[in-house]
């Protein structure tokens, strides 16, 4: 008796068992119009609560892209795509999801006439939620070095400030630090 994917008793066992990954329709999809840090937000969540193994989230992701963003994943190298982080940080730096992006969005922000005062909230809350994100802030320390490092570079002199802007500085004190060090070359 030849056995299918249909499960009777006394199948071959040679048959090949036919299961479709769960993975495959519980993760959300990559929409041409996505916020690219709300598609890895999401896409984290569900793989998360649907307990896929992070070892293999490199490997799914590029089913879930949309054309433009599989353009930008085939061009990475084989050792790229295989590391979600990678994959990931291309993608952002790729649609301009970085921290000065929604940090502008965020400052920008003002609400509509037809908005409530709740749903403005609420995207102001999203905003900043996408902006630690970008940035790698999961902490309250984090969050207020954060604060004073944009207060401090928006303190400086637009020169020292370009030379500050320039090392990237990742704390307020790295900032402090490559101000000094400009206005002690001038």
């Amino acid at each position: 008796q030849q056995g299918g994917a249909t499960g009777n008793a006394g199948a071959n066992e040679s048959s090949p068992k036919i299961d479709l990954p769960h993975w495959k329709i519980s993760l959300p999809k990559m929409t041409e119009d996505s916020d690219i840090i709300a598609f890895f937000c999401s896409c984290e969540k569900a793989a998360i609560v649907n307990e896929i193994d992070r070892e293999i989230w490199a490997k799914i992701l590029p089913s879930y892209l949309t054309s433009k963003a599989l353009k930008v994943f085939g061009q990475l190298s084989i050792e790229q795509c295989a590391q979600y982080e990678t994959i990931k940080g291309q993608l952002c730096n790729f649609f301009r999801a970085t921290p000065d992006f929604y940090l502008n969005q965020w400052e920008r922000a003002s609400r509509s006439g037809s908005d409530s005062y709740a749903l403005f909230l609420n995207k102001l809350r999203e905003m900043q939620h996408y902006y630690m994100k970008a940035r790698d802030i999961d902490s309250l320390e984090g969050l207020m070095d954060d604060m004073v490092l944009q207060k401090f570079v928006k303190s400086l002199s637009p020169k020292v400030a370009e030379f500050v802007i320039a090392r990237q500085p990742e704390t307020a004190e790295q900032a402090a630090k490559f101000a000094d060090l400009c206005y002690s070359v001038q």
